[in-house]
């Protein structure tokens, strides 16, 4: 029997030939009723598209804050900085860090997901560099997954692109110095990206470059024949394939 991930792929190589405003009513067609096969299709449709791409129903599904609400005994709720697919992002205070810091929370997470938000935290937390955004804490309350991390006073490089322009050489290769070292160094801990690109590249007041968002991303040990899983604007080649293996030079093509 094909498993939730090879089975979702599937459905998802479907929906991705059909028009964008037929997807929904055909995810949820070919799913049947699989409600855990639909999220791990949602989840996979987001990657593909960014986390713009339209909801499927049941990520609707979430709690909502106001500013200043405690969530898990610990974080004051100050501003939402961000609403995907999956959840949300809040830029939270954490009191027991005393320390501002950006929390992703994912609601009613299935296995699959939960699986996913773990491995991102576990690779995330085994890289130390001032070019990868650092992550702390974890943990679950109720049906919501969560996780905190550095909080980036800035914006993100495809909000930059889009507010600025065409950048300067001179600040296009200020920026890529910053990312080649967070790579390396997520390389060196052997650590694959597999999603980098402008949305996932923060950027702070004062230039400094992070590199955020490891929720696909695989060790090099892992790093075997993989279904198709990405941002297709950004993909290399190699990942547009069924059966072929990522490799560091996956993350320096996008």
């Amino acid at each position: 029997m094909s498993s939730l991930h090879e089975r979702a792929g599937e459905v998802l190589l479907a929906a991705l030939s059909r028009p964008v405003a037929e997807r929904d009513a055909f995810l949820v067609s070919a799913c049947r009723g699989d409600q855990e096969l639909l999220r791990e299709v949602g989840s996979l449709l987001m990657f593909h598209e960014g986390e713009g791409a339209a909801e499927i129903e049941p990520f609707a599904d979430r709690a909502d804050f106001s500013a200043g609400d405690v969530f898990a005994g610990r974080y004051r709720m100050i501003t939402r900085i961000g609403r995907g697919g999956m959840g949300d992002v809040w830029r939270a205070d954490d009191l027991i860090l005393d320390a501002p810091v950006a929390l992703k929370l994912m609601h009613s997470a299935s296995p699959s997901d939960r699986s996913r938000i773990l491995q991102e935290v576990r690779l995330a937390r085994t890289i130390t560099h001032p070019s990868v955004c650092r992550v702390f804490d974890v943990g679950e309350a109720g049906e919501t997954i969560f996780f905190s991390m550095e909080f980036v006073q800035g914006e993100d490089l495809a909000a930059l692109l889009k507010r600025t322009g065409r950048l300067t050489s001179e600040r296009v290769l200020e920026i890529a110095h910053q990312l080649c070292g967070g790579l390396a160094a997520a390389h060196a801990e052997g650590v694959l990206h597999r999603d980098l690109k402008p949305a996932n590249v923060l950027i702070d007041q004062d230039g400094r470059v992070r590199i955020t968002d490891f929720g696909i991303a695989v060790t090099t040990s892992d790093a075997g024949p993989q279904l198709m899983i990405g941002t297709l604007g950004y993909m290399a080649p190699e990942q547009l394939t069924a059966d072929a293996r990522v490799t560091e030079r996956t993350d320096v093509y996008a």
